[in-house]
């Protein structure tokens, strides 16, 4: 359809549809197409509070980016939502809502003292010597885009629903009756002998002849088959060449310099030493060493017990400082100490050993960072309006190739790549933008059509028209010769290897004893004791087989495939686990079925909430926001 409307663009027809659908946007206007008369701004409804998409947004990409390592950085918001993260960063802010509003509705309220004991506990902001930092304080916040005030709201909000959650949680037992079945049944132990028939050890198989080889082509077509090829030529609009061919002028530089000159301000910054004492005794000892005229850093490691790392703060503003020790420390001339200064986390000294005077930078110094700046931030523009140009230009008629001369791109041409974006060579094709987005769209669309301008994962955007497609073929036969008759002696192998096997255990069963039933020169091996989660203790992944002898007898035998061959395994010992012997092991698993409990409670108490405050989910605003 689309190439039917490129083709009939130049006619009256169509200029005169497209002089009537401008005509009918004066009169009624466009605002309600983006708008929508009442659309809703927020993602769900909980009670009073409403849950706005940027909530949503931000929740979601925090998942994302704390998920992606796990992913090898293969993973990116269409594979999260596909696994359910977006779902589950909703349900996330939900619950919280409705805590917080059962905490309002509760009159639950975290003290100051409460809040300031906890910041003081938070190992991220404590030296090596385990007193709070206030040096490492600022700079978690910073690095973490939070104030102070900031930091004390969530805490008060973690606070107050710990108190709800441990209040719950304080009501949960776990049955002793429960406890000591559950340990009877994860910590029974059983040990087998185990023998191993290997594929490759089994006698070498007759060589298939010419008739056989040709059969196995025709029965397992998709294994000796080149994959789909596509041919197709690509627009790739590059941000980094965009970025790289940005000059922007003087005027713009110096108006941005002149807008951000706050950015380029340097506050004063002091080297200061410090070291925290957590009684008066200690405060005493220390001032008089330092009146005496010893060293800063000794009395700090004999006083405080302080090392270099801790007392030097380095180059520090104001506001790194906590407001108690910031004012006297900006107070001290170079090379003078403080006197003891009270905050709330205990008692502290500090030395300033250097000034650096604030300084503004000038316009030349910053105009390195103001050139970058001014570039990234003009490419998504730049990116957006070539993609518009190109697309304008291959609506208005002509080759693909020549919509992108047209539009100052270039078309790559790609004479043949497979699925997973390699050439018929193996190797993968170059020039594709990262995240595969270029592969996913040439298989996608249809031949002679293209695709949609696309991002792509480096902030770009990619087009495809695909020229042409070559479906699977089958490999000459003489090219795969070789490997048909290397499949066809591995089969046959491993037939024999599952048949060996089975005649083990056959005998097994009947009573003969695994040694003698596997025969002379058989290695029989003894497992260690393992339990049902123990799912290796034959050396190899045989989980399958660990679950098949929990249902037998001493003396009865399984067998199981594994890596290269089968595993026979007969059952010789079984030790029942005693709750009475091991105490600690009951109270483990007691304590793991009560978290397990406390969470179904907990959801329960959840659903209880929903139905008292009400919640209503606006999916509408979800789909238009994650489309």
């Amino acid at each position: 359809m689309l190439q039917s409307l490129r083709s009939k663009a130049t006619s009256w027809v169509i200029k005169l549809l497209f002089v009537l659908l401008i005509v009918s946007f004066a009169i009624w206007g466009i605002g309600d197409i983006f708008r929508g008369p009442g659309q809703q701004t927020s993602v769900a409804q909980v009670g009073d509070v409403e849950i706005s998409a940027a909530e949503l947004n931000g929740e979601f990409r925090r998942q994302v980016d704390r998920l992606r390592p796990l992913f090898g950085g293969q993973f990116d918001a269409d594979k999260a939502r596909q696994l359910g993260v977006l779902d589950q960063s909703l349900d996330m802010l939900v619950g919280q809502a409705l805590l917080q509003q059962e905490i309002k509705h509760l009159g639950i309220a975290v003290p100051e003292s409460v809040i300031r004991q906890r910041i003081a506990q938070i190992p991220a902001f404590r030296n090596e010597a385990g007193l709070f930092d206030p040096q490492r304080f600022q700079a978690a916040l910073r690095s973490n885009n939070l104030t102070e005030a900031g930091l004390v709201a969530n805490l008060r909000q973690d606070l107050s629903r710990d108190q709800l959650a441990g209040t719950i949680a304080a009501t949960v037992r776990t049955p002793a009756t429960l406890a000591d079945i559950v340990y009877r049944h994860r910590r029974e132990q059983r040990v087998a002998d185990y023998v191993v028939v290997e594929a490759a050890r089994t006698p070498e198989p007759p060589a298939a002849d010419e008739a056989e080889l040709k059969a196995y082509l025709e029965q397992h077509k998709d294994r000796f088959s080149t994959p789909e090829y596509r041919a197709f030529e690509m627009v790739r609009i590059d941000p980094a060449a965009v970025i790289a061919s940005f000059k922007p002028d003087d005027a713009r530089v110096k108006e941005a310099y002149e807008l951000r000159q706050a950015e380029f301000q340097h506050p004063e910054r002091r080297e200061v030493l410090q070291m925290a004492l957590d009684d008066e005794a200690k405060v005493t000892q220390a001032l008089r060493e330092l009146e005496l005229g010893k060293d800063f850093l000794a009395v700090a490691k004999e006083v405080a017990g302080h090392g270099e790392d801790v007392v030097k703060l380095g180059g520090v503003t104001r506001r790194e400082l906590l407001p108690e020790l910031a004012e006297p420390a900006f107070a001290l001339a170079a090379g003078k100490t403080s006197e003891a200064i009270k905050t709330p986390f205990g008692w502290n000294i500090v030395k300033v050993e250097k000034i650096e005077p604030a300084r503004t930078e000038t316009l030349e110094e910053a105009r390195p960072k103001l050139v970058a700046e001014l570039a990234r931030e003009a490419a998504g523009d730049a990116v957006t309006r070539l993609a518009n140009k190109f697309e304008d230009e291959r609506a208005g008629g002509g080759s693909f190739e020549e919509a992108a001369q047209r539009a100052g791109l270039s078309a790559v041409k790609v004479a043949a790549m497979d699925r997973d974006g390699r050439g018929p060579d193996g190797k993968p094709v170059e020039g594709l933008p990262p995240g595969g987005e270029a592969a996913k769209l040439a298989f996608e669309t249809a031949v002679n059509a293209d695709s949609p301008m696309t991002d792509t994962q480096d902030g770009g955007m990619v087009a495809i028209h695909v020229v042409s497609s070559t479906p699977p073929a089958v490999k000459p036969f003489e090219q795969v010769r070789e490997q048909l008759a290397k499949a066809i002696e591995q089969d046959r192998r491993t037939k024999a290897a599952q048949q060996a096997a089975e005649a083990i255990r056959d005998k097994v069963k009947s009573g003969t004893a695994l040694a003698e039933a596997a025969g002379q020169g058989a290695e029989i091996k003894t497992t260690p004791a393992f339990t049902r989660e123990e799912g290796t203790p034959f050396g190899r992944p045989a989980q399958s087989l660990v679950a098949e002898l929990f249902k037998l007898k001493p003396g009865e035998a399984a067998l199981s495939p594994v890596a290269g061959g089968f595993v026979v395994a007969q059952l010789r010992t079984v030790t029942a686990a005693d709750p009475a012997a091991d105490a600690a092991g009951v109270a483990r698993i007691a304590d793991q079925l009560r978290q397990s409990i406390g969470t179904d409670i907990y959801a329960q108490f959840n659903n209880g909430l929903r139905g008292r405050f009400g919640v209503a989910v606006h999916q509408s605003v979800i789909d238009r926001m994650f489309k």
